[in-house]
């Protein structure tokens, strides 16, 4: 019965994990999609600046970190479907 607990406790936090992960890539999704605009505007106004060049190097951080966020709510929630199927057995 405390293993059953136990792995309820675990599917709870995993999910509650999940939820901020897929909270946190739809953040920075949104940033990704201010900065895109920002880069639009400076190749509008024909400037090739090295704020310009910082804020590439900033985009390619948030992307990878809005990857990387991904990646762990997949694993986080693969998980949790094998803890699903582990209290079903």
């Amino acid at each position: 019965m405390w293993n059953a607990q136990a792995a309820l406790a675990e599917l709870v936090e995993l999910g509650d994990r999940t939820q901020k992960l897929v909270a946190l890539g739809a953040a920075l999704d949104h940033v990704e999609a201010e900065l895109n605009a920002l880069a639009v505007e400076e190749i509008d106004r024909g400037r090739d600046t090295f704020g310009g060049m910082k804020r590439v190097e900033a985009h390619r951080s948030l992307l990878a970190a809005r990857d990387a966020a991904r990646e762990i709510a997949a694993t986080t929630e693969r998980a949790l479907q094998d803890l699903n199927a582990r209290n079903v057995e």
